[in-house]
């Protein structure tokens, strides 16, 4: 996919409580593909560069931007996928007790991979 470029203006910075930083962008109109390319990239993982106007030349780094850190534990993470999970199966029944289940599952499978 390529690069996506259009004017903006920075509307606002605010800090997270993991330290990370939000920032806000406001663009000007777009043309409709151009606004198709906006959607097609959201939620991808990229370099993000904003350069005043006055700024003159700008060049994309050619390496990959560092890895994103999630800001959820592993336990954290495996609860909203079981959530998901639970939702994609009808979300019969109480979540709790759903999350109670499969994670003894879990455990009692890697407790019989243990040695005696």
């Amino acid at each position: 996919m390529s690069n996506f470029k259009v004017g903006a203006i920075m509307d606002g910075v605010k800090t997270l409580k993991d330290r990370t930083i939000k920032i806000t962008f406001q663009t000007q109109e777009m043309s409709p593909e151009d606004a198709a390319d906006c959607m097609r990239l959201n939620q991808s993982f990229g370099w993000l560069i904003f350069a005043p106007e006055n700024a003159g030349q700008v060049t994309i780094p050619d390496e990959p931007p560092p890895e994103f850190k999630n800001t959820k534990t592993p336990s954290a993470r495996m609860r909203a996928v079981l959530f998901v999970y639970w939702q994609q199966l009808g979300g019969e029944g109480d979540f709790e007790t759903f999350y109670r289940e499969k994670m003894e599952m879990m455990i009692n499978w890697v407790k019989e991979k243990l040695d005696q």
